[in-house]
């Protein structure tokens, strides 16, 4: 089993973590952000830092929007990294072509059906792989469902097959499919 972390830039293969090259050479470019954050920014805004990301949160304060976008997108021109919008948090993040959608597209190339659930603005990159999986193959079935929430609007939804009202209905979705695909052919 493959896990994915840091929008594919870490790759866990049965319980080894691998992290990708390119990315792994700005470590300290992204120590020397995180530094910055905590001495520039205000308290209210939480700093997490991922070794390979700084995520600068404002959901406690949704005042510090603004100021914490303003600031990592200063850093990300001069230091040259990548601006990920999320879910009430700004990420800076190394300049390398991997993002969730590369990683499903790779995911994917074998499979005859994909679905992908996501709850962030950044799920729309997953959304669009799969979809161009589809295009390539109209014999693969590619199912995105948005998992609603108020923190990122109706940006998701929009490009979503089909939208759940919260976490708790995803629940319910993957033990309907699980039953539905488990039947005999016969059974459907």
């Amino acid at each position: 089993m493959s896990l994915f972390g840091l929008y594919g830039i870490e790759t866990a293969i049965d319980g080894t973590i691998y992290t990708d090259p390119e990315a792994k050479s700005w470590i300290p470019m992204i120590r020397t952000v995180e530094q910055e954050a905590r001495r520039d920014l205000p308290e209210s805004i939480f700093i997490e830092d991922k070794q390979l990301s700084v995520s600068l949160h404002y959901r406690q304060d949704p005042e510090c929007h603004a100021q914490a976008e303003e600031w990592a997108t200063a850093k990300a021109r001069q230091y040259g990294l990548r601006l990920q919008q999320g879910r009430m948090v700004v990420e800076l993040k190394p300049p390398v072509s991997i993002d969730k959608g590369t990683v499903l597209s790779r995911e994917v190339s074998d499979l005859r059906c994909a679905w992908y659930l996501g709850d962030d603005i950044s799920d729309a990159k997953g959304f669009e792989a799969l979809r161009k999986r589809h295009e390539e193959n109209y014999d693969f079935l590619a199912v995105c469902v948005a998992v609603r929430n108020t923190e990122t609007g109706q940006e998701l939804e929009k490009r979503a097959d089909y939208t759940l009202a919260g976490p708790d209905e995803t629940v319910e979705l993957l033990d309907s499919a699980i039953t539905i695909f488990s039947m005999p052919a016969q059974s459907l």
